[in-house]
């Protein structure tokens, strides 16, 4: 069986000849970098968010901002992507840490979504912050994949464009396999340099996923208020209609092999919180009991 259809690795996966792609990279522009106050530096980010997108990302951003020692503001720059698959040079490493001021003893960091899709992305970490902390908050992902859907239909009809719902969905399936996209950090960065969340398990109790994200980083203990913890934010009001969503009828049977070369690189995750693998609870501890 194999792990990842062959449609989505030919989606995702680079090329065996870069010099074979055509077209040009991303534009250049972006979000203005911030203000650099008087005796502030520059210098790579202390940690990088690489994933995933509909997984609590903007809610974990905000309650890091709550830190008085993190004094980041722009949560998503999309800097490592845009150069496409040309290799950073030096302008654009200083044009990337230009998105970092930092005062002496505070923390600076973005966190992207779209990161952990786009291989490229791995040798810009590399060259741009090789010591950069990653983190991925993760997300059922058949949950995942229908809460992707709904966003792509909810941003067009907010743009007013043609809906190409076979677009979104192609894309929330391709963001959905975890552990074929984190196995290729781990083999770069080895497993001390990411820290996989949970997004079930940082609802269920966000106090102590909070502390564990900030001994993480590096940040000295810190607990934000008990409204502003428990509250996620971006939380979608109304579920894609079957008909939109237009699900394939084995989405758990597809991803099923690939949430175990997850558990493969995060025996912590509890599966359990998963409904839709729950099932795979029991031959992991099956395979754990001698012979």
């Amino acid at each position: 069986m194999r792990l990842v259809p062959r449609r989505v690795k030919r989606f995702i996966r680079p090329p065996d000849d870069r010099r074979k792609i055509k077209g040009k990279p991303k534009s250049e522009h972006g979000r203005t970098p911030p203000d650099v106050p008087t005796g502030w530096t520059l210098g790579p980010p202390d940690f990088i968010g690489i994933g995933v997108q509909k997984a609590g990302t903007t809610w974990w951003w905000k309650l890091l901002m709550q830190h008085p020692d993190m004094v980041s503001t722009i949560k998503e720059t999309h800097q490592l992507t845009r150069p496409g698959w040309r290799p950073l040079f030096e302008a654009d490493v200083d044009k990337y840490h230009r998105y970092f001021p930092r005062r002496d003893g505070s923390v600076v960091g973005e966190w992207t979504p779209r990161y952990m899709i786009v291989p490229a992305v791995i040798d810009a970490i590399e060259t741009a912050a090789p010591k950069a902390k990653l983190i991925v908050l993760l997300r059922d992902p058949v949950e995942r994949y229908r809460s992707g859907v709904g966003q792509w239909q909810k941003r067009k009809e907010l743009r007013g464009k043609r809906l190409n719902l076979w677009a979104g969905r192609k894309d929330a399936y391709t963001r959905s396999f975890y552990g074929f996209q984190l196995q290729r950090y781990v083999e770069r960065f080895g497993p001390d340099q990411l820290l996989i969340l949970q997004f079930e398990a940082c609802k269920a109790d966000p106090a102590a996923e909070y502390e564990r994200t900030l001994d993480f980083i590096g940040l000295p203990r810190f607990m934000p208020p008990e409204q502003v913890l428990g509250k996620p934010v971006n939380v979608a009001r109304k579920r894609p209609s079957a008909k939109t969503l237009d699900e394939p009828p084995n989405l758990v049977e597809a991803l099923e092999a690939d949430v175990k070369l997850l558990l493969t690189m995060a025996p912590d995750l509890d599966i359990s919180l998963w409904p839709n693998f729950a099932h795979l609870a029991t031959d992991v501890s099956a395979a754990d009991k001698p012979g």
